[in-house]
C-alpha cells in the first residue's frame, strides 16, 4: 500500500467531530455564501442599492442599475449551482476512489464532456442547451469509466498514482482530438473556446431551468450515498463486512458525480480545481464523515465560484523507461522468454564470443538505423521543398538553395518552404533531444517536457507576452525561454527529496501544467481579437509563417546546447541503472542533472518560442527511437532524428493530406495521444512502474 493510499484509508476516530463544531461551521459557511451572493448582485462596475434589487426582482428594468441586477441574478444563481456541483462531485470522486488527487479535471471527466460537446456542435449540429447537457453527461461518463478502467489494470488496482496518470493521459488525448475538431471550423472555434475556458457570464434563466433537473438528480444520488462512502473509506473488505455492495456503491455514487460534472460543464464549461481544492478544505472543518463533508463541499464550492467574476455585469467571456518489472522473477531485458540462469559457472570462450558478437551486431544495427533515419529526414526535407500546391523539380530547388534567382521558385521555395522545412528539422531535433533527456535521466517514459509543465510554462509566458505586454517576436521568444527555464527549476526543486524520483516529478509537473494552462486560459479571455488569433496560432504549435528570423535563434541553440547533451550521453546511460549504481560508477549526479536539465530545457524553450508547443514530439521521439535502435548506446542522436522526421512529415501531412489545413501540433497531437494511453495501459497491465 502506498503512502497516498494509506492516508486515504482513515481511522474511524477521525470520521467524528463534535456536532456543535460542525453546526457552527455550517452556519458560518451558509452566511458566507449568502453574503457573497448579495455582493455578486450588488457590486460591479455599477453598484446598486436594495431598492434597485427589489425592483429588479419584481421585473423592473427601467434604469441601468435595474438592468444590471437583471443580468447579475441568473449569473449568481448559475455560479452557486455550478460551484456546488463541482465541489460535491470532487468530494464524491475522492470518496469513491479513495484518492486525494481525484478531481473532475485531473481524472479527465471535464475533458470528456468537452469533447462530447464539441462533437455535438461540429458533427451533429446541436445548438440547444438540452443537447449540450446530454452530450456532456455522456462524454463525462465515458471518460470516467475509461480512466477508472485504465487505472485499475495491474497489481494493486486503482491506486491514486495510476488514476492520476491515467486521467492526465486521457485529458491530453482528448484535448488533441478537440483541437482537430475545432481548428478547421472558424464558425465554431470562437464560441467553443469561450465555453472551454469556463465561466458563468452568459447565464440565463432558461439555461438554469434546463440544467436544474440533472443537477437535482445528481445531488440526490450523491447525498444518499454519503453513509456508504463512509464505509468505503474504511477499505473494501471492511465495507463488504459492514454489508455494503462495494461495486454497486461505487457505480451509483460515480453516476451522481458524473451527472453533476456533465451538467455543470455543459452550462459553464470545464472549470478546473474546484472539485480538487474544496473537499480538502472541508476536511479541515468537518473531518471525513461524508454526511457532513458532502453538504460542506457544495456550500464552499458555491462560495468559491460565486466570487469569480470574469467581467463586470455578466459580460460574455472571451520502474524505468521501459516499464521493467521489479522482483526476483524478472526476466532478461533482451530475451524476455529465456529463463534466468541457475547456479554459477565459469564464462567459457564460446560465451565471450557470443557476447562480443552480440555487441558488434547491436552496434551495426544502431549505425544502420542512424543512416536510414538521416536518409529519411533528407528525403522528407526534399519532398517538402519540391511538392505542394505547385511542384518544383529538384534542379530548381537546388538552384534556389545555391542563391540563384529562379522565376516562380525563388519565392515559393526560398521564402516560404525553405525556412519552414529548416525550422521543422531544428524544432523536431530540439523536442526529440529534450524529451529523451528527461525520460532517460528520470527513468520514466512520461517525463517529457509537454507532460511535466515545461511547455505549458513557455506557452503561458508567450500568451502573456503577446496579449498583455504586446511584445514582438524576439520579446515573446525571450520571455518564453526564461519562463520555461524557471518552471523547470520549480518542478525540479519541488520534486527533490533525497534525490529526484521520476514519479514524484511527473505528478508535480502535471499539477503545475494544469495551473499554467489555467493562467493561459485567463490571459486569453483578456485578449483583443487580433492578439487572440496570434496567441491561438502560436499555442496550437504551428510552422505557418516561419521566417529566417525565427529559425536562426533555434539553430544557434542547437549548435550550442546539443553538443552539451551529447557529451553527457555516457553519464545519462549510467543514470538509467539507478542513482547508487551511477554514483558508484563515477557519475557526479547533481552536476550532471543540472547540466542536462539546463541544456534540455534550453532546447525545448527555444523551439517552443519559435513554433509553439508542438504536441507529443518530445514524448514520442524517445520511445520510437528505443524501439527501432534497440538497447545499443545512447538514444540522444536517434531521438533527434526521429523528432525532426516527425515534425517534417506531420507538417507536410497537415498541409496537404486533408481537406482542411491543420497546424503541425494538431497532427502530432492526434498521433501521440493514443500512444500515450497505450503506454499507460501496457505498463499497468505488465505491473511495471512509471
Amino acid at each position: 500500500m502506498t503512502a497516498l493510499e494509506s492516508r486515504a484509508v482513515p481511522d474511524v476516530a477521525v470520521l467524528r467531530r463534535p456536532a456543535r463544531v460542525r453546526l457552527l461551521w455550517f452556519l458560518v459557511a451558509t452566511a458566507v455564501l449568502l453574503a457573497l451572493m448579495v455582493a455578486s448582485v450588488a457590486l460591479g462596475s455599477r453598484d446598486v442599492g436594495w431598492s434597485d434589487i427589489v425592483a429588479a426582482l419584481q421585473g423592473a428594468d427601467a434604469t441601468m442599475e435595474q438592468a444590471a441586477v437583471t443580468k447579475r441574478i441568473p449569473r449568481t444563481l448559475l455560479a452557486v449551482l455550478v460551484g456546488a456541483a463541482f465541489g460535491l462531485a470532487g468530494a464524491v470522486m475522492q470518496g469513491v476512489t479513495r484518492n486525494p488527487l481525484a478531481d473532475p479535471g485531473i481524472l479527465g471527466v471535464n475533458m470528456g464532456a468537452s469533447l462530447a460537446v464539441v462533437t455535438a456542435m461540429v458533427t451533429f449540429g446541436l445548438s440547444s442547451a438540452t443537447g449540450y447537457l446530454w452530450a456532456a453527461i455522456l462524454g463525462a461518463g465515458l471518460a470516467a469509466v475509461f480512466v477508472y478502467a485504465v487505472g485499475s489494470l495491474g497489481r494493486g488496482g486503482a491506486t491514486p498514482l495510476k488514476l492520476a496518470l491515467a486521467g492526465a493521459a486521457t485529458s491530453a488525448a482528448l484535448a488533441s482530438l478537440i483541437s482537430a475538431f475545432v481548428l478547421p471550423r472558424n464558425d465554431a472555434a470562437g464560441g467553443f473556446r469561450s465555453w472551454q475556458i469556463g465561466g458563468v457570464g452568459g447565464a440565463t434563466y432558461d439555461t438554469i431551468r434546463q440544467a436544474l433537473p440533472f443537477l437535482a438528480v445528481g445531488l440526490a444520488i450523491c447525498v444518499l450515498s454519503a453513509r456508504a462512502l463512509n464505509s468505503l473509506a474504511l477499505g473494501d473488505e471492511l465495507a463488504a463486512g459492514l454489508g455494503e455492495r462495494v461495486a454497486v456503491v461505487r457505480a451509483v455514487a460515480a453516476l451522481g458525480a458524473v451527472l453533476l460534472c456533465g451538467a455543470a460543464t455543459a452550462v459553464a464549461g470545464p472549470i478546473g480545481f474546484v472539485g480538487l481544492v474544496v473537499p480538502h478544505v472541508c476536511r479541515l472543518l468537518v473531518r471525513l464523515d461524508h454526511r457532513w463533508l458532502l453538504p460542506f463541499s457544495a456550500l464552499l464550492g458555491a462560495s468559491l465560484l460565486t466570487r469569480r467574476r470574469r467581467r463586470p455585469d455578466g459580460g460574455a467571456p472571451g520502474g524505468d523507461r521501459r516499464g521493467h518489472r521489479d522482483g526476483a522473477d524478472r526476466r532478461p531485458v533482451l530475451h524476455p522468454h529465456r529463463p534466468p540462469a541457475e547456479g554459477t559457472r565459469a564464462v567459457s570462450t564460446t560465451t565471450l564470443d557470443a557476447v562480443t558478437h552480440g555487441r558488434v551486431r547491436r552496434t551495426l544495427r544502431r549505425r544502420g538505423v542512424l543512416v536510414v533515419l538521416a536518409v529519411l529526414v533528407v528525403a522528407a526535407f526534399a519532398v517538402s521543398l519540391m511538392a505542394g500546391r505547385t511542384f518544383h523539380p529538384p534542379a530548381d530547388v537546388l538552384a534556389v538553395i545555391a542563391g540563384e534567382d529562379v522565376p516562380g521558385a525563388s519565392f515559393t521555395v526560398g521564402t516560404l518552404r525553405l525556412p519552414r522545412a529548416v525550422l521543422a528539422i531544428l524544432a523536431g531535433a530540439c523536442f526529440g533531444l529534450g524529451g529523451v533527456t528527461f525520460q532517460t535521466m528520470l527513468r520514466n517514459p512520461l517525463a517529457s517536457p509537454d507532460i511535466i509543465g515545461i511547455s505549458s510554462g513557455a506557452s503561458a509566458a508567450a500568451a502573456f507576452a503577446i496579449v498583455t505586454l504586446h511584445l514582438g517576436e524576439a520579446g515573446v521568444s525571450a520571455f518564453a525561454i526564461v519562463v520555461g527555464l524557471a518552471v523547470a527549476l520549480v518542478v525540479y526543486t519541488l520534486s527533490f527529496k533525497d534525490g529526484v524520483a521520476g514519479t514524484r516529478l511527473v505528478l508535480i509537473g502535471i499539477g503545475i501544467a494544469a495551473t499554467l494552462d489555467s493562467v493561459t486560459a485567463y490571459v486569453l479571455t483578456q485578449a483583443a481579437e487580433w492578439d487572440l488569433q496570434e496567441a491561438m496560432r502560436w499555442l496550437t504549435g504551428s510552422l505557418n509563417g516561419a521566417t529566417w528570423a525565427e529559425t536562426v535563434p533555434v539553430a544557434v541553440a542547437v549548435a550550442v546546447l546539443a553538443p552539451v547533451l551529447l557529451s553527457q550521453a555516457r553519464d545519462l546511460a549510467m543514470m538509467q541503472l539507478g542513482d547508487d549504481a551511477a554514483a558508484a560508477l563515477g557519475v557526479r549526479l547533481e552536476r550532471t542533472r543540472i547540466l542536462v536539465i539546463v541544456a534540455a530545457v534550453g532546447l525545448i524553450a527555444f523551439a517552443t518560442a519559435a513554433t509553439g508547443p508542438i504536441a507529443f514530439v518530445a514524448f514520442l521521439s524517445g520511445p520510437i527511437a528505443a524501439r527501432i535502435v534497440g538497447p545499443a548506446g545512447s538514444l540522444l542522436l536517434p531521438s533527434a532524428l526521429v523528432g525532426a522526421l516527425l515534425v517534417l512529415v506531420a507538417d507536410f501531412a497537415g498541409q496537404y493530406a486533408f481537406d482542411t489545413r491543420y497546424p503541425v501540433g494538431v497532427v502530432t497531437g492526434v498521433l501521440g495521444a493514443p500512444y500515450l494511453i497505450y503506454l499507460l495501459i501496457r505498463t499497468n497491465r505488465a505491473g511495471g512502474s512509471l
